[in-house]
C-alpha cells in the first residue's frame, strides 16, 4: 500500500477539528454560563498586565 503524503492538508484537519471543539464548547451551557466568562476575565487580566503598560493600579486607569 502506497500513500501520497503530499495530498493531506494538515492544516485542513486542525482548522476543522478546532472548529468542530469550539462548536461543542459554545452549545454547552456549562461552558457558556460558567467557564467562559472566567476564563474571559483571566485573559482580559493577561493580557493587561502582560501586554500593556498597566500594572494592575485601577487610578492609573482613571487618571488618564
Amino acid at each position: 500500500m502506497v500513500h501520497d503524503w503530499e495530498e493531506i492538508d494538515l492544516r485542513f484537519y486542525w482548522k476543522e477539528l478546532i472548529k468542530t471543539y469550539y462548536d461543542f464548547l459554545m452549545r454547552r451551557s456549562e461552558y457558556t454560563d460558567y467557564l467562559f466568562p472566567m476564563v474571559f476575565a483571566v485573559m482580559v487580566f493577561v493580557y493587561s498586565y502582560f501586554m500593556s503598560d498597566w500594572d494592575g493600579n485601577i487610578w492609573k486607569l482613571i487618571a488618564r
